[in-house]
């Protein structure tokens, strides 16, 4: 993992798979940090994971470098941990079932068409 110089409650790795890309980050998100992850999902190829169970805070700019980034791509998964900061902000918003990855976005859209 390599630390932002300017943050240490924040850290940053990728590492490639047979498949794609794997982001993890641990530590706090927020409007200093999340263009680091924008930066690194934008060079992130094949499938992509986002590992987040290592968060202990996350923002709303987290949600939109996570938002756009699915917008680029067809596969994409956030891996959070059950009740932590990441899970509690997909909840509140409402993403939480479409940035799973367990869905492909026509599945998404059509349930969110029978609220």
């Amino acid at each position: 993992m390599s630390r932002a110089p300017s943050d240490p409650f924040f850290s940053l790795g990728v590492r490639s798979t047979e498949t794609g890309t794997v982001v993890s980050v641990a530590g706090e998100l927020d409007v200093a940090t999340a263009p680091a992850l924008a930066r690194a999902l934008a060079g992130a190829d094949g499938e992509v994971v986002v590992d987040l169970k290592a968060t202990t805070f996350a923002d709303p700019s987290t949600l939109g470098v996570l938002l756009a980034a699915r917008a680029a791509r067809r596969t994409m998964r956030v891996d959070r941990r059950s009740g932590g900061a990441v899970a509690r902000l997909l909840a509140l918003t409402g993403t939480d079932r479409l940035l799973a990855g367990s869905e492909d976005r026509r599945t998404y859209t059509r349930s969110l068409r029978s609220v």
